[in-house]
């Protein structure tokens, strides 16, 4: 075969797949950031509700988080 000039070289088609996998990353981390935000909120109003149950009962505590769901 013979020796390829720069500009064939330049030529040949390459797919743009760079910016598709880079958009695929930043939706990715954007997803990955939504979700330790909605496991922190899940967290707390666990936390909250344990102590709900403590002080007034589980059906409050149940209802506190039936709340805490609809919230978001």
């Amino acid at each position: 075969m013979g020796a390829s000039s720069e500009g064939d070289l330049l030529s040949i088609p390459v797919p743009d797949a760079v910016a598709g996998v880079s958009d695929q990353i930043t939706t990715i981390v954007q997803e990955g950031f939504a979700a330790r935000h909605k496991a922190r909120q899940l967290l707390e109003a666990a936390k909250r509700a344990v102590e709900i149950a403590i002080e007034d009962g589980e059906d409050a505590a149940m209802a506190f988080l039936d709340e805490a769901e609809g919230a978001d």
